[in-house]
């Protein structure tokens, strides 16, 4: 597993012990694991991008304090694990706001740090394969894929629908029948369907929960099509 760390904290001794920490814990391990070092909260808000596993994150910070970071990044990624790690007892309850994991309060030994690493890869390995992440013209985000309604094709590119949002980014649509061809199909060469997300067919059109869209289900790949539904609703 790929892991991507990111550390927050304005004293730089307080990151290299960190560090130190996270080489202990993953020294054994078979996970990949990349850590990124910010000195302050506006620092990681400027250039978050939705593409870290882990945040440990201070909490009193000179620019830009932890807390309101962590609310900025809620707004980008519900997702990403946050864990603050400060002498700022105060905040305990606060750091439920932003659904932090937990809240470490320093001066922190290895032991505790250690014991909340299981914790934390333990939900990592849970939540592995479900988002990811699309970058558009404008920004990038990370995507459940369960919110995920339909993909369609348009050339080189594909747009991304969910019920919310959609996301218009390379393609080609192969590419992402490969990835989620265990809860994904299509209903004709343009449209690959969440199966999670299909409400009913009828006739030759999908209809999919959650809106009000419909989508044409073509005569070549309607029996493949129908098949891959029955197995994934027999599945769950």
């Amino acid at each position: 597993m790929n892991i991507k760390i990111a550390i927050v904290d304005d004293t730089l001794s307080e990151y290299e012990n960190l560090k130190n920490y996270i080489s202990k814990y993953f020294k054994n391990s078979q996970d990949v694991v990349t850590i990124s070092y910010f000195s302050d909260g506006k620092e990681i808000v400027a250039k978050y991008k939705g593409d870290f596993d882990i945040i440990l994150m201070d909490i009193d910070m000179p620019i830009m304090d932890g807390m309101t970071a962590a609310f900025k990044i809620r707004e980008i990624d519900k997702e990403v694990v946050i864990v603050f790690i400060t002498n700022l007892s105060t905040y305990a309850i606060k750091g439920y706001e932003v659904n932090a994991l937990s809240y470490l309060l320093k001066p922190l030994n290895y032991f505790i740090f250690s014991e909340q690493m299981n914790k934390i890869v333990e939900r990592l390995k849970k939540n592995i394969k479900q988002s990811i992440l699309v970058t558009t013209s404008t920004s990038t985000d990370k995507v459940l894929i369960k919110d995920i309604l339909y993909i369609e094709s348009d050339g080189h590119y594909v747009e991304i629908v969910t019920s919310k949002e959609k996301y218009f980014t390379n393609g080609p649509l192969k590419k992402y029948e490969q990835n989620f061809s265990d809860t994904f199909a299509k209903c004709n060469n343009n449209y690959l369907v969440n199966l999670s997300n299909v409400a009913s067919v009828k006739g030759d059109l999908v209809l999919l929960s959650k809106c009000d869209y419909k989508l044409k289900i073509s005569r070549q790949k309607k029996k493949v099509f129908l098949e891959s539904l029955m197995k994934h609703i027999g599945g769950n």
